[in-house]
């Protein structure tokens, strides 16, 4: 008996259906929300939190609050830089801080550096997070230097990169690229990422806050508060984490 070529066409599709070769399933994935306004943040009962956090719309600080809290990934990929390449980095002078317009702040860059402390940040209450204090509300604070052994309070030679709570929104619905699941909380961050060598990428940020806190700026630690960090450049917000990775060219060996 002669069988027709539909037939036959047919019957080859419905055995490479049966062996699951005959489609590919791709999982939904969720669209990225829209995180302008934080609803019920920084309490439950309510109220919102923006982009500008509670700075004046339009001032600089806005400005800053506004970058401090960007959520969108870049349109093209992360550029790698070193740390020490962050350190060297053009920190104004002691009256005049980088402002937001400084082309650094709109780099979107790749570093890797040894995690030497986890810990909340800004939990007095920052603009950018509309007085936020909660601990599961304000910042992640991550310390990283390039000499595993760099424990010194001084914080020379050691930048801070930050997770905020859009990137744990984000990370919670696994948009963001990481190999360590997706609770960035503070405490799973400090328990995965400490002790390691990480690689963070996001958007490079001059922190104006903490401008005469940082060995680059107040190099005879006499003026303002007590340096505490080597500069105010920072990876802020951190968009991607890989932990375990090898140390970079500039570690300390």
């Amino acid at each position: 008996m002669q069988i027709s070529r539909t037939s036959a066409i047919f019957s080859v599709l419905l055995i490479l259906h049966c062996l699951g070769l005959a489609e590919t399933r791709v999982a939904a994935q969720p669209s990225w929300p829209n995180l302008d306004v934080l609803e019920n943040y920084p309490n439950p009962a309510g109220t919102t939190c923006g982009l500008d956090g509670s700075a004046r719309p339009g001032s600089e600080k806005a400005a800053t609050n506004g970058l401090k809290n960007r959520y969108e990934l870049p349109t093209s990929s992360f550029q790698p830089v070193l740390l020490s390449d962050i350190i060297t980095l053009p920190s104004g002078t002691p009256n005049a801080p980088p402002t937001s317009a400084d082309p650094n702040n709109q780099r979107a860059v790749t570093m890797v550096g040894f995690v030497r402390e986890v810990k909340p940040g800004g939990t007095a209450g920052e603009s950018c997070h509309c007085r936020a204090k909660g601990k599961t509300q304000v910042d992640a604070h991550i310390e990283l230097v390039l000499d595993p052994n760099s424990n010194a309070p001084s914080g020379k030679g050691m930048v801070v990169v930050e997770v905020q709570e859009r990137m744990r929104r984000l990370a919670a619905q696994g948009l963001l690229q990481s190999n360590i699941g997706q609770d960035w909380s503070t405490p799973m961050l400090r328990a995965r990422l400490k002790g390691r060598w990480v690689k963070f990428s996001g958007w490079l940020f001059y922190d104006p806050d903490h401008h005469l806190e940082a060995w680059q700026v107040d190099r005879q630690n006499t003026l303002g508060r007590k340096n505490w960090r080597e500069t105010e450049w920072e990876i802020h917000p951190v968009m991607a984490i890989e932990s375990g990775v090898q140390p970079p060219p500039d570690a300390v060996r």
